[in-house]
């Protein structure tokens, strides 16, 4: 079995469970899915290959540090345990006892935190070693039937995948416990670039999750654990995993979220030297009108202090869900931990054009940032510092406030867009053209995130009306949702209605969009390809390689890239070789 869970196992007897690790050092929360027996494996056996020196297996197992080697540990450059377990008394993850270290039986915990360089071939003792991919595998006994773990009354429960095939959280049985979990994101930066934990929590139709940047979902892959709570936080509960829960999934793949709720979805970035970016936290709110506006059960507490929170009164939460939001609503953000350095918020709001307000940033410390109008569908880009100054890092820095919106003198009388055979043709009315400069078609792949494919100037500014139409050739296979933004000449915006067009899948090997690119991000979309490690590359007019990144891809998958910042304007290649060493070509524009 492989690392995405996608084995479905049913059968009981000794069996071999792997699962396979990207190259990225981070902390890890791992489950064994085996059953404690007199021939049970230990930690040293299953994760270490079976030694505490050398590495008998290319390409498998890991080094743990933090004891002696006659306890099982390796030998490292410091003391501190790079495997740890929760004490739920002290709410503190801590060091996996000395005696008798890794030679204790791996069944002993449903879960743990392991810290992973690479495989056993890593050398602990040089820094600058790049990190590698590895295989993690134990041999047992695999457990089946209902698995029933107990939940502590208070702080947290780490609760491991008992099977050696994904589940689906939300078909467990609970008693007393939270239908929320926090799960362990290693491709997050956090504060030392080792990962971060994102919340995952039901919303009473489906599942939000904190970071929509993350590939965290409902789905818990085998070998996986996550952080439960009791549901009052004052006694005890129980959770049930029967064999109904198992399920297919590609690892933590994204989940099907619902691309047409209310929602503001904020992402706090680590901007680093080069243009690049790490992801640090993320919170989400929601808005519909059968929730609360004060504290219940749908609001869900931040996990730590760190980072990134939303404070309402002496609440911070993870994930905050109000009632239809109405004028003067507000988004308290509340910063913590943060160093000197450069950072990014990106302020997603979905679907909230239509309700008649703006969003305006507010910034206590830069002048140059507050009142910022943001976009009310689409993705806004907040650039910050934090500096020895006090103000700069002020933990309640920054809010967004929602105010009623002017209106805007013109009208969408209709949005229509279909099919048609060289591609997608969009066509919108409009009445009472008045003042009007622009119109900007904006597309978008999930509803969500939209971005402008074209830009049509007004036709007529005296008060009347006019119909204008666009032919969008870059078709993705799936949902193409359109939309148009109206901009008048004092720079007041109006959005019209979404519209979808459905594409069935077809022979397309490769679509780039948009195209030309605005801006540093290119979005891919790969059809029908085989399942595995994809080199990209980005030559110049002169066949340079200005860019490369490595990516695994899985038949038809949608990729966003963040391409260099300093890239001039010009005509590139874009090359994707798979791991069949067959090449994709396509030609890009960036403007």
């Amino acid at each position: 079995m492989d690392g995405s869970g996608n084995a479905t196992a049913y059968i009981a007897g000794a069996v071999s469970i792997e699962r396979y690790i990207k190259a990225r050092r981070a902390w890890r929360l791992l489950s064994a899915p085996i059953k404690n027996s007199a021939a049970v494996t230990t930690i040293n056996k299953a994760w270490q290959e079976g030694v505490s020196s050398g590495n008998p297996n290319a390409g498998y197992g890991i080094q743990i540090i933090g004891g002696t080697t006659a306890n099982g540990y390796d030998a490292g450059p410091t003391s501190n345990a790079s495997v740890k377990i929760y004490d739920s008394a002290t709410n503190n993850f801590i060091a996996l006892p000395a005696t008798p270290g890794t030679n204790a039986a791996i069944t002993n915990r449903h879960g743990y935190f392991a810290f992973v360089w690479g495989n056993r071939s890593t050398d602990l003792f040089n820094s600058a070693t790049p990190a590698t991919p590895t295989t993690l595998r134990m041999k047992g006994e695999i457990k089946t039937g209902d698995q029933v773990i107990p939940v502590n009354a208070f702080n947290y429960t780490v609760l491991g995948n008992p099977y050696p095939s994904a589940i689906d959280f939300g078909l467990l049985t609970r008693t007393n416990v939270r239908n929320t979990f926090y799960a362990w994101d290693p491709m997050l930066s956090g504060s030392y670039g080792v990962g971060g934990y994102v919340t995952v929590s039901f919303n009473g139709s489906t599942y939000d999750v904190t970071a929509n940047a993350s590939n965290i979902s409902q789905c818990i892959p085998s070998g996986s654990a996550v952080m439960i709570q009791s549901a009052d936080s004052a006694s005890a509960g129980s959770i049930a995993i029967k064999e109904s829960a198992k399920t297919f999934c590609n690892g933590q793949g994204p989940l099907a979220r619902n691309g047409l709720k209310e929602q503001v979805s904020i992402l706090l970035y680590e901007s680093n030297a080069g243009g690049s970016r790490a992801l640090m936290d993320a919170v989400l709110t929601t808005y519909e009108e059968h929730y609360s506006n004060e504290k219940d059960e749908y609001d869900v507490a931040k996990m730590g202090a760190r980072y990134l929170g939303l404070q309402r009164g002496n609440h911070v939460f993870a994930i905050e869900r109000r009632k239809t939001i109405t004028a003067n609503d507000t988004v308290f953000l509340k910063l913590s931990s943060l160093s000197i350095r450069n950072y990014q918020l990106s302020v997603i709001l979905a679907n909230m054009d239509h309700v008649g307000l703006q969003a305006i940033l507010k910034d206590s410390y830069s002048a140059s940032l507050n009142n910022k109008l943001l976009n009310m569908n689409d993705s806004n880009t907040i650039e910050f510092q934090v500096t020895s100054d006090p103000a700069s890092y002020a933990a309640n820095r920054f809010s967004i406030v929602f105010t009623a919106l002017a209106t805007l003198p013109v009208t969408f009388t209709s949005v229509q867009a279909w099919k048609v055979s060289d591609g997608i043709a969009i066509k919108w009315v409009v009445e009472n053209e008045g003042n009007i400069k622009e119109y900007v078609l904006e597309k978008s792949i999930n509803g969500i995130a939209f971005y402008p494919i074209s830009k049509l100037p007004a036709k007529a500014i005296n008060g009347g009306g006019a119909v204008y139409d666009y032919l969008d050739k870059e078709v993705v296979k799936g949902n193409n949702f359109y939309r148009v933004r109206a901009a008048s000449i004092n720079a007041a915006t109006a959005n019209s209605r979404i519209v979808k067009v459905p594409v069935a899948a077809s022979s397309n090997d490769l679509v780039v969009f948009p195209n030309p690119i605005e801006g540093n991000i290119i979005n891919l979309q790969l059809n029908n390809q085989e399942e595995g490690f994809y080199e990209l590359s980005l030559m110049n007019a002169s066949g340079q390689k200005v860019y490369t990144n490595k990516t695994r891809i899985s038949n038809s998958t949608n990729i966003s890239l963040s391409l260099p910042k300093a890239l001039p304007a010009g005509i590139y290649q874009l090359e994707i070789n798979s791991p069949q060493h067959t090449k994709l070509v396509h030609k890009i524009i960036i403007q």
